[in-house]
């Protein structure tokens, strides 16, 4: 075998490096898993792993992508007003959380069994 063929065995590999290193930093700015507090009230079953925004507190709230602890006031004001919400899309009926945002929280959400 030649000497000048002997780049690809080094090559391909790099390739496959930087491939597997762009997939990791990828998945770790845009994927970030839902990391909840000791505190949080999260409901077990079917819903597991999700916040129940009836019952969640502020630091649970603030928990969700796009909600801050301004927005998590609005919701647990919003609910000790109206009484609790009956389905996850109405908490779409808080001031300040619109389609966009629903979208962003609705598969770390639920309303209990």
């Amino acid at each position: 075998m030649k000497k000048s063929g002997l780049w690809i065995y080094f090559i391909i590999p790099a390739i496959c490096l930087l491939t597997l290193i762009g997939i990791f930093i990828y998945r770790g700015f845009y994927h970030k898993p839902l990391e909840l507090s000791k505190n949080a009230i999260i409901e077990q079953g079917e819903g597991n792993g999700k916040v129940n925004i009836n019952t969640a507190d502020t630091d649970t709230l603030t928990l969700l992508p796009g909600i801050g602890d301004v927005t998590a006031q609005k919701i647990i004001k919003y609910r000790e007003k109206h009484g609790p919400f009956r389905k996850t899309e109405d908490i779409k009926r808080v001031s300040g959380i619109g389609d966009k945002t629903y979208e962003n929280i609705r598969k770390y959400i639920t309303v209990g069994g």
